[in-house]
């Protein structure tokens, strides 16, 4: 930590330290634990977030190394999948410490932190912690830095286990700053970043990912919990849990639709917003107020709402169409899709005209996209190996169908 001279507030100074000793290399592990309180109590501290049986869970770790590691390596060591619950949690130090933020759930603090200053990072992204200026985490951290874990959920109360850090870990480079940019990964994948702000400059970001290793349930390493709090808080919901970061299957269906709850502190104005989006310039992101019976476009601007304080989740729903058209066409629509080989490769809809389709491998790369069709009938001129691969249908009214088929 710095030296308690340092002020709270103002631009950040900076602190030169110096580290004597034999630098560690080769490899270590160190103990996570879980704790066995099962059920902590209720309200402590006048705080209005209960305290659960998760939150003796967290253990506080760091990069042992003088260079940079590879989380995503550190979190795929087999000891590691067993011992955590495949996220890590980085301080930003983003926000000063601040006499109105409400105590934590132990002990009485004049000056408290907020729990939106975590950044998340797992296998499926990492999320930011600033709406503007800031940078999100990537998958090097640097020698020295320290993160939270938590303990798998398939650990018994009361128990331990070790994380084990391996110089196939470490990488050269990477080393000034964990808020780092790195290589693109090759794998398809769609990624959504929305962003909640109110009035008082609050904000807080979640990450919905599309990819061939994730599926619509809970995951470890692309599913990452939503620290509790009472800062403004924006969710996604899977299996009655709250996350930061969700992974979702692929291929993408555009006729998925993601559930999202949030928490407000102050009644007000507050706004709903993409941050970024990777490879969904081909596709409509709507935000559905349930309340209002609202479908608002995202990508035209961000939904304004109105809030009273407290927490929500059965409001607002992403989801990637507007269509209207009930359950019983869209399977009638769907039905009629067919893929002959009578006279060469042929995708027919005789009931709604195709505006694209996408091939992939079983694997989910792509391998082949025809835009534009706007016909009842695709010729696929596309020719690969022997394999199953998968078509990606999309019809008018953003219907989407899938079709699994072997190819010659």
């Amino acid at each position: 930590r710095a030296p308690m001279t340092f002020p709270t507030s103002g631009p950040k100074q900076i602190f030169t330290n110096i580290f004597i000793g034999t630098p560690n290399n080769g490899t270590f592990t160190t103990s996570i634990f879980k704790g066995n309180d099962t059920n902590i109590g209720s309200f402590v501290n006048g705080s209005s977030t209960a305290v659960t049986d998760a939150d003796d869970e967290w253990n506080l770790i760091g990069n042992p190394y003088p260079s940079a590691i590879d989380i995503l390596s550190f979190l795929n060591l087999p000891a590691n999948v067993t011992a955590t619950d495949g996220t890590i949690y980085l301080w930003t130090h983003n926000t000063a410490p601040s006499n109105s933020t409400v105590d934590p759930f132990y002990g009485n603090y004049v000056y408290n932190y907020t729990v939106n200053d975590y950044a998340t990072v797992n296998l499926s992204g990492s999320t930011n912690t600033a709406i503007s200026g800031g940078l999100a985490p990537t998958q090097f951290i640097g020698s020295g830095q320290s993160f939270f874990v938590s303990a798998n959920d398939a650990m018994p109360n009361g128990s331990s286990a070790n994380v084990t850090f391996t110089n196939a870990m470490r990488v050269t480079g990477s080393n000034d700053n964990f808020f780092r940019n790195t290589a693109e990964n090759t794998i398809e994948k769609k990624r959504i970043w929305l962003n909640l702000t109110n009035d008082t400059n609050s904000f807080n970001q979640i990450l919905i990912g599309y990819m061939p290793t994730a599926t619509n349930g809970l995951d470890w390493g692309y599913d990452g919990d939503a620290l509790k709090g009472t800062s403004l808080k924006l969710y996604s919901i899977c299996a009655n849990k709250k996350l930061t970061i969700q992974g979702r299957a692929w291929p993408f269906d555009t006729s998925d639709t993601v559930p999202l709850g949030y928490y407000s502190p102050v009644a007000g104005n507050a706004k709903i917003g993409i941050n970024t989006l990777e490879n969904f310039e081909d596709t409509a992101i709507y935000l559905e107020d349930r309340l209002l019976n609202v479908i608002h476009d995202l990508k035209a601007a961000p939904y304004n709402f109105t809030t009273a304080t407290g927490t929500f989740e059965n409001r607002f729903v992403l989801r990637y169409t507007n269509s209207t058209l009930s359950t019983e066409n869209i399977e009638e629509y769907s039905n009629g899709v067919i893929i002959s080989s009578e006279n060469g490769l042929e995708i027919n809809s005789p009931l709604k005209k195709i505006v694209s389709v996408t091939i992939y491998e079983i694997t989910g790369k792509k391998i082949a996209e025809y835009k534009n069709v706007n016909e009842n009938k695709l010729a696929i001129t596309t020719t690969t190996a022997d394999s199953v691969k998968i078509f990606k249908i999309t019809l008018e009214d953003n219907i989407t169908v899938y079709r699994k088929n072997f190819i010659q």
